[in-house]
């Protein structure tokens, strides 16, 4: 009913030709930013060439009631450009509204107050006034003032910046009082879901708090991890153990800085790669999960001497197995 408020608002003063300041979303550009493909490739979903609505809400709805979807979902609003306040006849992308205006929240919005003002002139009957004396000069209908629209863009400009500053200042408040809070829970058990990896650490977004702390390779375990950019994850060259975008892990609140805007996290239990949950690679390119490997594994397997089925012959022994075996001995003694 707001959207709707909003519409019918916008729509009615559109219908006088006054210029009034529309909220607007441009929309974006077709092919996905760097980073959101790049996020988004990391927990295994494909990202088209042309991102349009359409290819949107199939991503959306592919990562939907999975463990990352809220990561997905972030990431995307994150990727799209922001609403801004301007007269410009540009419509609302995400709402997919041709004309919006802002008329419903007068408490915290000045745009909503200019809108005000201009519904009570309709409800005066000042645009009628207006329109039949320029029909008497011009014989057409009023065109609109281009300083007023001027001044619609300049002030339309100021509203934006300033709604920028004070949603800054809203998320700073609320880390910061949600950090306040989580000084009374250190050493306390949550869960989260990995968020990024840096050379600082892991970033584990907390699901209760919705805030994200740092899990210092430290509190890893006694292994050498190395840093995965493209796929946005850490392995640990001596366990082989692996941590990506979207694991899900507990962890402690192990310290709480509020100064500094930072909350560290130590592991609740043990890293091991069955505790490991969140989004299987199964949807990674073909390599050392493909069924082609997996069908050579099975050969080595074989000609280890597992034991068989029955009725099933011995495989002839082949110089081919005998030559991949070092490498996979090898493999195993780096690791």
């Amino acid at each position: 009913f707001m959207v709707e408020a909003n519409e019918a608002v916008a729509r009615l003063l559109l219908e006088t030709g006054a210029p009034y300041l529309r909220r607007i979303h441009d929309d974006p550009t077709h092919r996905p930013g760097e980073g959101l493909a790049k996020f988004v490739s990391m927990l295994g979903y494909e990202v088209p060439d042309m991102l349009d609505r359409f290819a949107l809400q199939t991503l959306l709805r592919k990562a939907g009631g999975t463990e990352e979807s809220q990561a997905v979902n972030f990431a995307i609003l994150r990727s799209m450009q922001r609403a801004e306040y301007s007269p410009l006849l540009v419509g609302h992308y995400a709402l997919a509204s041709e004309h919006y205006c802002h008329f419903t929240s007068p408490i915290r919005r000045y745009p909503d107050l200019t809108i005000h003002r201009l519904i009570n002139q309709y409800l005066a009957g000042d645009f009628d006034k207006r329109q039949k004396r320029s029909k008497k000069k011009s014989g057409s209908k009023q065109k609109p003032d281009t300083a007023t629209v001027d001044e619609l863009v300049a002030l339309g400009r100021h509203c934006s910046d300033t709604e920028r500053a004070a949603e800054a200042a809203e998320r700073e408040l609320k880390e910061v009082l949600i950090l306040r809070l989580l000084e009374k829970h250190v050493g306390e058990v949550v869960e989260g879901m990995v968020s990024g990896v840096s050379n600082a650490g892991v970033y584990v977004k907390l699901d209760r708090f919705l805030l994200d702390g740092v899990l210092n390779f430290d509190q890893l375990g006694e292994d050498w991890w190395d840093i995965d950019a493209k796929t946005g994850s850490v392995l640990g060259e001596v366990s082989g153990i692996r941590l990506r975008v979207g694991n899900r892990l507990k962890v402690t609140i192990s310290a709480v800085h509020v100064p500094l805007r930072k909350l560290d996290l130590g592991l609740a239990e043990p890293l091991t790669k069955q505790k490991l949950r969140g989004k299987k690679p199964s949807r990674e390119k073909p390599g050392r999960n493909s069924s082609r490997n997996t069908r050579a594994k099975g050969k080595l397997k074989a000609a280890r001497g597992k034991p068989k089925r029955a009725g099933e012959k011995k495989p002839a022994k082949r110089d081919v197995t005998a030559k991949k075996k070092p490498k996979r001995n090898a493999k195993r003694k780096r690791g």
